[in-house]
């Protein structure tokens, strides 16, 4: 049987202007709602997925939700919030993004 296994990593970097907040924020809605949402779609037929900490905060609880599912289905995230608790008692290194993702910290 023949296996073969392919990675790649590709990255967007969106750069900003340092001007005109209206603008940040239509940009970065733009980017949010075409090409992250984008990228899931089509991942989902390769197995594919964004790395956890590159994961945009979704802007509506289904997004929310299916975030979340993903993510547990694709990682250990008990064996990962068992690990936070044991490195991190204090909940220095959390953050409201990892809470949302893998639950709050406790």
């Amino acid at each position: 049987m023949y296996l073969s296994i392919t990675f790649d990593i590709f990255s967007i970097i969106m750069y900003l202007p340092l001007e005109g907040e209206k603008q940040r924020n239509e940009i970065t809605e733009e980017f949010k709602e075409k090409y992250c949402r984008l990228l899931r779609k089509i991942g989902q037929d390769f197995n594919a997925a964004s790395h956890w900490a590159k994961l945009e905060m979704p802007s509506n609880s289904s997004d929310d939700a299916v975030l979340k599912s993903s993510i547990r289905a694709r990682y250990p995230v008990e064996k990962f919030n068992e690990a936070r608790l044991l490195y991190d008692p204090k909940g220095i290194l959390s953050n409201d993004h990892i809470s949302m993702i893998f639950g709050p910290f406790s």
